[in-house]
């Protein structure tokens, strides 16, 4: 110890390390990994001059599992201290360098690290500087590595050359589970690279390339996905893909293993929507699909329900954002009578009317397993808000309901306290928007009187934050 008390901030490293907390902050911990000793330092602008401090005490720790340093500028002088640390750590598994101003150079060093450290798992790399270069050196990285299970690169500028780099390093790497490359301006070249990828790699499990360009590439997803085994959850979100698109992949896409598909954000319309849910539609082991705001109306709910018919683990469906329409609604809740294995529903901005809400609740009536139900912003009043909450009181599984940007008033505060009597584990109701908020805003109902009957039950009471904002297009 005496070695520490030189220097304060490696002392308090040192207390650190001792009195670690045993929360998760930034959302990168599993359920088996909450409680292990961490030491969170996000958001404290310590800068590269720090580094060396924090690097002294990894070769010394022997408790750190976890190391967020998020928003810190520690730039690529600070990396490289930090990166040489580790060097000499064995029991750091995840890492966190997210939005530290890290260009190419620190990316190498990085890279160099993967070649030596024995625990490190999980790298997070999100809003960084990191280019074609440093993409191309941690792909040279991964294909020595056998230990990295999670790379995470969301907003930097790989693009083609960077990501076909890192494709290219999967076909050889066996290890890697999960990679996510959000944001990264990586075109059609780069992202059949990662669908050659797939052709031939065995262990990754969950691939996100969301709000890139994908484009025409979607189409040589179809036969990759058919020859892959392991990957379980594709994230496509917001990638220029088009209605000709889907039909085709839709035509190339066939005995899949995947559990999770995210489209949403894409211009699919009705053509590319019931193309691919055609397509979906024998997949047994899909859990999770996401279709919000991608151009589908009523006219693509005969395939929906179609879906639901015939994939009898689909536990949540986002269409939210859609033109769907009370004709769409009425049609769903048709089919919600007859299949039970939705669990999570989101119907957002969708267009319904009092009739179709009505249709809706009656059809959860039979839907008991419901943990998360979402209507904001389809101006339903009391009356529809009233069949719903008949409904949904009688469920017992409950976390989120959101019944924001709708007309409630007061007058459906005793309805709307109803839902929490049965559901234990339901601790709000997104009510934004609506005005019962405003009213309580305005002073023209009270906290207290609201209170009487929405805090009735362990202080539960309605939400009161700002409108969000509205969904572009895709």
């Amino acid at each position: 110890c005496n070695h520490f008390f030189g220097d304060p901030v490696q002392f308090i490293f040192l207390l650190c390390c001792v009195f670690s907390t045993m929360v998760d902050p930034a959302g990168h911990l599993d359920k088996e990994q909450w409680m292990q000793p961490m030491l969170e330092l996000a958001e404290r602008n310590l800068g590269p001059s720090v580094a060396p401090s924090i690097a002294e005490g990894l070769r010394i720790t022997r408790m750190i599992r976890f190391l967020g340093l998020r928003q810190n500028a520690l730039g690529d002088a600070g990396v490289r201290a930090i990166a040489e640390g580790l060097r000499e750590n064995s029991v750091v598994e995840i890492v966190d360098l997210s939005e530290n101003r890290i260009t190419d150079d620190g990316a190498g060093y990085l890279a160099e690290l993967l070649s030596r450290n024995p625990s490190v798992q999980a790298l997070i790399l999100t809003g960084n500087r990191i280019k074609k270069l440093g993409a191309q050196a941690l792909a040279a990285g991964l294909t020595s590595n056998r230990k990295l299970k999670k790379l995470v690169m969301n907003s930097n500028k790989v693009r083609c050359a960077g990501a076909t780099a890192l494709a290219e390093a999967l076909e050889v790497n066996s290890t890697l589970q999960h990679l996510s490359l959000s944001r990264n301006e990586i075109n059609v070249a780069g992202a059949r690279a990662f669908a050659r990828m797939l052709g031939s790699n065995t262990s990754l499990q969950t691939l996100s390339l969301s709000h890139n360009m994908v484009g025409s590439a979607l189409l040589d997803f179809g036969p990759a996905l058919a020859q892959n085994r392991t990957l379980m959850e594709l994230n496509l979100q917001s990638n220029l893909i088009n209605a000709s698109h889907a039909v085709e992949f839709g035509e190339r896409l066939f005995r899949i293993n995947l559990r999770t598909i995210n489209l949403s954000d894409n211009l699919l319309e009705d053509d590319g929507t019931k193309a691919i849910l055609g397509a979906l539609a024998e997949q047994a082991n899909l859990r999770y699909l996401d279709l919000s705001n991608v151009g589908l109306t009523a006219k693509s709910m005969d395939a929906i329900c179609g879906l639901l018919q015939t994939c009898p683990f689909l536990e949540t469906l986002q269409i939210d954002c859609n033109q769907i329409g009370s004709e769409g609604v009425t049609t769903l809740a048709a089919s919600l009578k007859e299949t039970h294995s939705l669990t999570s529903l989101n119907l957002d901005r969708v267009g319904m009317d009092t009739g179709a809400a009505v249709a809706l609740a009656l059809a959860l009536h039979s839907s008991p397993n419901f943990t998360s139900f979402t209507v904001s912003g389809n101006n339903l009043p009391d009356e529809a808000c009233r069949s719903l909450c008949f409904s949904l009181k009688r469920m017992t599984l409950l976390r989120n309901v959101d019944l924001a940007q709708n007309g409630i008033t007061k007058d459906l505060l005793v309805e709307l306290a109803s839902v929490f009597v049965n559901n234990s584990q339901l601790n709000t109701i997104q009510l934004t928007a609506n005005p019962i908020a405003r009213d309580l805003i305005n002073g023209v109902l009270s906290r207290r009187e609201a209170g009487r009957v929405l805090d009735s039950l362990d202080d539960r009471s309605a939400i009161l934050a700002p409108p969000l904002p509205p969904r572009p297009s895709p």
